[in-house]
């Protein structure tokens, strides 16, 4: 549907992107997790992976720097992440730059453990303590 309206809108000059949130830290979600956004970070005890859902807010930055870029058009027709615009226009998420997003680009793509191509190759080890520190938002717009 985006590649479609992309082509529609291209004459009147317009851009048509999809944002996806990706894992999204939404009230549902923290429900599901039994946390709260205060607190959410204890729900990866249970379940790792959990330290890259991003915040409500995450998505609406992503959605607001499209906006305000001139060269919009570059990425009409596509659909992409809060978390791969992030590094590439430097805004962080509420609480700091995604840890699942700084231990990705310290290990590089390619495969995970198993030998598979994974789309997010993160392990526990590489979220451990979900922490963000000041040097971080440097780290992804490097």
């Amino acid at each position: 549907m985006t590649l479609a309206l992309s082509h529609e809108l291209a004459p009147h000059g317009g851009a048509a992107v999809a944002v996806t949130p990706g894992w999204l830290r939404s009230e549902k979600m923290l429900e599901a997790f039994g946390v709260t956004e205060d607190n959410w970070r204890e729900a990866t005890a249970r379940v790792p992976h959990f330290c890259i859902a991003g915040s409500p807010t995450y998505v609406a930055w992503a959605v607001v720097v499209l906006a305000a870029d001139p060269d919009v058009a570059r990425w009409t027709g596509q659909g992409v992440s809060s978390g791969h615009l992030a590094p590439r226009y430097g805004f962080p998420d509420t609480d700091g730059p995604q840890a699942g997003l700084l231990a990705l680009r310290r290990r590089g793509p390619g495969p995970g453990p198993d030998g598979r191509r994974h789309r997010l190759s993160l392990t526990a080890a590489d979220l451990a303590g979900c922490t963000h520190d000041e040097g971080a938002a440097s780290a992804l717009n490097s």
